[in-house]
């Protein structure tokens, strides 16, 4: 009987190391609180307006109720030059027309997005993360006849999970790296199976911020539509490892991105050097605050099938349907005070009209 219990006990730690891995990915929800306890908008995929057809608006996919790597979408307004005040027929105010009319603090060409770590492995700890974070150079390329970004850079957050951490590059190409020499003080020094990122950890290490370039109009004079970018993570040379004790803890299986609300299949050993995602890890779409049908437009009359059904159910009574989704979100509420398409928002919506094309 002896034997048969340590026999289960050594299969227990066999399944433990071999089940150990590593998950990658980002969120645009700044807590993880959120991410663990989804709430609206990030849980709703309906529009509020009863007008939504296949051309009128965009409804927003999720693989997971809102949970790990249902966020990974980057909705930022492209550079818009000032040229008229509040109304849209005054003369230059001095605020961007990609700001709000009202407060020029708030700013609709700048987002940020988080990368989050999650690590299961017991008495084993993650000592290296070496990822380079990448994004097509032509996302970056000023051109008639698109939208683009202008910066994408990288941050620490949580920077004491780390011995010492270092970034480099900025835009198509940014080098993130993280060390963890999982120690206790005190002499001698002993294997600390709580330090960085260990058994059950699930951390935000990164934050990216990004933002876009000046509108363009193509040859014409036509508004240039909406475009959508993507980034991928790959193993640098630094590459993904972890350490344990007792024993030798082995390759790192490696995570990149949630698919279809899971960690997306392996990648790789975190050894090899160059494994990239299979997917995008996160994209960004540049469209303009009110363009729901994203044509390039913004509060067009197509436009205002979306808007105005939103208005009418939010503001609606008895009481506001309050199920908005996040992409109706971002593209009705102007103010940034996280109703759309209310009194203040409306006056932002009609001048957006006014400075189409």
């Amino acid at each position: 009987m002896r034997k048969m219990l340590l026999g289960l006990v050594l299969v227990a730690c066999v399944a433990s190391v071999a089940n150990a891995q590593l998950n990658l990915f980002y969120d645009v929800r700044a807590d993880k609180a959120e991410i663990l306890a989804p709430a609206k908008p990030y849980t709703n995929i309906n529009s509020l307006s009863p007008y939504i057809g296949s051309a009128i608006g965009q409804v927003y996919p999720l693989d997971n109720n809102g949970g790990k790597g249902d966020h990974a979408i980057v909705y930022i307004c492209p550079k818009m030059a000032d040229t008229t005040d509040y109304s849209g027929f005054g003369p230059a105010d001095g605020i961007p027309e990609s700001s709000y009319s009202w407060d020029a603090n708030i700013d609709w060409t700048v987002a940020d997005i988080y990368l989050y770590a999650e690590f299961h492995g017991a008495s084993q700890v993650v000592s290296s993360i070496g990822v380079n974070q990448l994004i097509d150079a032509n996302a970056f390329t000023v051109a008639d006849d698109k939208a683009y970004l202008e910066t994408v850079t990288a941050s620490i957050e949580n920077g004491s999970l780390w011995s010492g951490h270092y970034f480099t590059g900025s835009n198509d190409s940014v080098s993130l790296k993280f060390v963890n020499v999982p120690v206790t003080t005190g002499s001698p020094p002993t294997f600390d199976a709580a330090a960085g990122i260990h058994d059950g950890s699930f951390e935000q290490i990164a934050k990216i911020h990004i933002g876009s370039g000046l509108r363009q109009l193509s040859g014409g004079g036509a508004p240039v539509p909406v475009a959508t970018y993507g980034a991928k993570l790959a193993v640098n040379e630094l590459l993904c490892t972890k350490v344990q004790y007792p024993g030798t803890a082995g390759d790192l299986p490696l995570n990149l991105g949630y698919l279809g609300g899971a960690p997306e299949a392996a990648t790789a050993s975190g050894s090899v050097q160059g494994a990239t995602s299979a997917t995008d890890d996160f994209t960004v779409v540049i469209a303009r605050k009110g363009d729901f049908d994203f044509d390039g437009a913004a509060a067009t009359s197509i436009d205002d099938f979306a808007y105005y059904g939103i208005a009418l159910n939010w503001n609606g009574l008895p009481a506001p349907d309050t199920n908005i989704n996040r992409v109706e979100l971002y593209l009705a509420d102007f103010d940034l005070d996280g109703s759309p398409a209310t009194s203040l928002d409306d006056g932002e919506y009609y001048k957006h009209n006014v400075i189409n094309p």
